[in-house]
């Protein structure tokens, strides 16, 4: 379950992997949570978004589960120019052992975000719907393609 938690948390790694965020970065680092600045890159004639979210952690050592907590930051910083502002309603990530194979580690995620400015309905909802599914996809294939290979290569020990 450590790979899977890495691969999320490390925003370094996540950079890698998360195709519709070019750009992450910690402002802030505290010992309960962090400050962090996500680009969202929409699909072509859609301004790209972003968000300002304070990221918090916790561990149920009965239970091995980590529960990452994202929530709205709002003013802290500045929209860019040509980008509009979004909001986190409700967004977590769930980070747990598989109750049915325990070699295998579940990975639920919440998002719950208002992109702010005007989108199409059918558009927001197309790419709601997409969205899940990409990230699971995107995550998994860079763990077997990429960080699995540079594990047993010792690259990224």
């Amino acid at each position: 379950m450590d790979e899977p938690y890495k691969l999320v948390h490390d925003l370094s790694l996540r950079k890698r992997w998360e195709k519709h965020f070019p750009e992450i970065n910690i402002l802030e680092e505290h010992p309960t949570y962090r400050l962090v600045y996500w680009l969202v890159h929409m699909p072509p004639g859609i301004q790209n978004r972003d968000l300002v979210q304070y990221v918090a952690e916790k561990r149920d050592e009965s239970t091995n589960t980590t529960y990452i907590v994202y929530h709205n930051a709002p003013g802290k910083v500045e929209p860019k120019h040509g980008v509009v502002r979004a909001s986190t309603i409700l967004s977590s990530t769930i980070i747990r052992p598989d109750p049915q194979d325990p070699k295998s580690t579940r990975v639920t995620i919440l998002l719950q975000n208002d992109f702010g400015g005007w989108i199409p309905h059918d558009v927001v909802n197309y790419f709601a719907a997409k969205a899940p599914g990409e990230w699971r996809d995107n995550l998994y294939h860079f763990y077997v393609d990429v960080y699995s290979k540079e594990m047993a290569s010792g690259m990224n020990a």
